[in-house]
């Protein structure tokens, strides 16, 4: 299993600058743009991931704006 993949984070391989990293998501995922992740920093990232495995699971659910 390649990173990324089952314990969520950074998504290696591939070509560079294509979409190029076929990936099979479950309802509910939420995939981000590369500049997206830049801006937001791969660290937090990785720690909203591992929150939402136990706080913001609990959390009520919020309404769009």
């Amino acid at each position: 299993m390649r990173p990324g993949m089952v314990t969520s984070g950074l998504v290696t391989g591939g070509v560079p600058n294509r979409d190029s990293v076929p990936r099979t998501l479950m309802p509910g995922e939420f995939v981000l743009k590369r500049s997206a992740v830049n801006v937001i920093g791969r660290d937090t990232l990785n720690r909203m991931n591992a929150m939402g495995a136990g706080v913001m699971a609990k959390a009520p659910p919020v309404e769009p704006a």
